[in-house]
């Protein structure tokens, strides 16, 4: 039943063995140091059928939920780039990663608290960060025009906020996925701190968040040309490493 499940939901060739993908087998971090990998999507059919091979039963059943193909193989890509890169980290198959979900439905890793992870994903990429010591969350977004962008500023953004934000689709976006990201590390929801969140931006790159008397700091960044992203850790500081991308480009199915 799971392989007849496995190959419903992505109609591609037989998965490729896991190492057969670019992506380091071994990774360290020291403490509250972030890492972040970039993939750009749809990923190849192979590649997919690669990572969608260890997720479990559980994940499977969700990604069939997702009514539209572009959803289910977004949700595929993110859980399964996610556990490769986890069990780089620790040592571990990609499939013997066990995730376990908290609070508002953040997935947390079941055996090892201590490393923290989010991702996010928008049109045509993939963004996954993984921190040592440290909660964060990360969004990303396509730089494009947003409709009624001063209209939804005004709504969701704090008076001191849009006195200074770009008046730029990029401008709005930028703003957009740094209280994303927050929300994120928080993991409580965006219903649960959106209003009471307060975004001071220090420079282009970084900016510092409050939340409900919660400190958080969060680094602005461009993940690939045409894209603004945003991290947040919680605390007052951490080390963003360089940002990693993953080319699948010239993987092909054997």
């Amino acid at each position: 039943m799971g392989a007849a499940m496995l190959s419903a939901l992505v109609d591609a060739p037989l998965p490729l063995p896991a190492w057969d993908l670019p992506v380091p087998a071994r990774q360290t971090l020291r403490d509250r140091e972030v890492d972040v990998w970039v993939v750009p999507l749809p990923l190849p059919e192979a590649v997919e059928a690669t990572l969608a091979a260890t997720m479990n039963f559980e994940e499977w059943e969700r990604a069939g939920r997702f009514i539209g193909a572009d959803k289910r193989r977004q949700f595929i890509a993110g859980r399964g780039m996610l556990r490769l890169l986890l069990g780089g980290y620790l040592g571990l198959p990609p499939s013997q990663v066990r995730l376990d979900t908290r609070g508002q439905g953040k997935p947390v890793l079941a055996d090892d608290p201590s490393l923290g992870f989010n991702l996010s994903h928008t049109d045509g990429l993939l963004v996954i960060a993984l921190a040592a010591g440290l909660e964060v969350g990360v969004d990303v977004e396509r730089v494009r025009p947003v409709d009624n962008a001063p209209a939804l500023a005004s709504r969701y953004f704090s008076a001191r906020e849009c006195a200074v934000m770009e008046a730029s689709p990029r401008g709005f976006l930028r703003l957009w996925t740094c209280r994303e990201s927050v929300v994120k590390a928080f993991g409580t929801g965006v219903s649960a701190g959106w209003e009471n969140l307060h975004i001071v931006e220090r420079s282009r790159e970084t900016a510092d968040a409050v939340c409900e008397d919660r400190p958080c700091h969060v680094r602005m960044f461009t993940p690939q040309p045409g894209y603004v992203a945003a991290l947040a850790g919680l605390g007052t500081g951490f080390h963003l490493r360089p940002a990693r991308h993953v080319d699948f480009t010239q993987v092909t199915h054997h």
